[in-house]
């Protein structure tokens, strides 16, 4: 249904696709399509020319090989850590114009590696921080079930 109304030239995201279907091609939930009717819309059955479909994953490896052939997905993209210069423009989008700043917290990114979403999480939790209260990254807001730090982001 989504792949039919969808105008021209449009993306459609599907987040974790590797959750949709067992190893089996059974649902794994109450999704309204078997995993036939996914392939045939991503084949583009019902004139998808100009779209793009965007699939995300955490376990591409448990993407049926049906799924991954070329015509399918064609391009994958792995997303790494951040290199010094992305960490400095992130930094930037947070806290726009604090040039000085964004220098100094990039220094912190050469000992240790990030992901995008680390350090966005990170930007998160200093929403309403000055600039130089953001440059020091606080290792304990990456530890899992750290509920208290989790729920003061959004308060």
């Amino acid at each position: 249904e989504a792949v039919n109304t969808m105008k021209k030239n449009s993306l459609l995201v599907m987040e974790d696709v590797d959750s949709l279907f067992g190893v089996h091609r059974e649902k794994n939930e109450a999704f309204s399509t078997t995993f036939s009717g996914l392939l045939n819309a991503i084949d583009g059955m019902n004139d998808a020319k100009g779209h793009i479909f965007i699939m995300t994953t955490n376990h591409p490896e448990k993407i049926d090989p049906a799924l991954r052939r070329k015509g399918r997905i064609d391009l994958e993209i792995e997303f790494k850590e951040c290199t010094i210069d992305q960490g400095k423009q992130l930094f930037l989008k947070f806290y726009p114009g604090e040039e000085t700043h964004a220098i100094e917290f990039s220094k912190y990114l050469t000992d240790t590696s990030y992901t995008p979403a680390q350090l966005q999480h990170h930007f998160i939790f200093h929403r309403k921080s000055e600039p130089r209260d953001a440059i020091k990254i606080d290792y304990k807001l990456f530890e899992k079930n750290d509920t208290k730090d989790y729920m003061s982001i959004y308060s």
